[in-house]
């Protein structure tokens, strides 16, 4: 499982705390708004790796959100 997005470009989900930490010390991590979407086939796991590790970066807002459009 990968995470794509703005600053992340196929990042692995194992390297996302130390990603989303560096990414909340360039910015203040009390701007940053992070929303999860997953795809269908994603383990249920790896989301909540990745909002532990959004949390554990000190983003305060965190919203996760479906793959249907």
């Amino acid at each position: 499982t990968v995470a794509v997005g703005q600053g992340f470009e196929m990042t692995p989900v194992a390297e996302l705390p130390s990603r989303l930490a560096e990414l909340a010390r360039g910015v203040g991590a009390e701007d940053l708004v992070l929303v999860i979407r997953s795809e269908a086939d994603v383990p249920y796991g790896d989301v909540i790796r990745a909002h532990d590790a959004a949390t554990a970066a000190g983003i305060g807002k965190v919203g996760l959100m479906d793959a249907r459009e």
